[in-house]
């Protein structure tokens, strides 16, 4: 597993559709290969490769991906069944359903997680009342 920090590391040009700055979408997106999203989403994303979220994008949305990789604002309920990478500029604003996950610190979330067990059983849950204690 790659570290992180910053969505800048990560390379465009792996990504077969790109959702450029100043672009907004209405409407449920679906692709069978992998999305970068820059703009603004507002309809659900479902996306059978990887979804890289970009500092400037902003999603109104559900969605779900094999691996995220997230730096802009997320409303709304996320879900992979591979790893949640949140950069430091991250903000997720509802609930994660997710097998893994990596949150450098700076980023933002507020909601609740379930991280299931690779046999897809509930492991823990931890509710957004509970306190977090960083690990160091």
């Amino acid at each position: 597993m790659r570290k992180v920090t910053h969505i800048k590391d990560l390379k465009p040009q792996t990504t077969d559709t790109v959702i450029g700055t100043g672009t907004t979408i209405e409407g449920k997106l679906q692709s069978n290969a992998s999305i970068r999203v820059d703009g603004t989403v507002r309809g659900d994303i479902e996306c059978k490769g990887d979804l890289y979220i970009g500092e400037t994008a902003v999603l109104h949305s559900n969605v779900r991906a094999s691996n995220i990789y997230h730096a802009g604002k997320i409303h709304g309920t996320v879900t992979t069944g591979g790893t949640l990478f949140v950069s430091d500029s991250g903000k997720i604003y509802g609930d994660l359903d997710v097998a893994k996950i990596q949150i450098a610190e700076g980023a933002v979330f507020e909601g609740t997680i379930i991280m299931k067990t690779e046999d897809g059983k509930a492991a823990t849950q931890q509710q957004k009342t509970d306190r977090v204690k960083a690990v160091r």
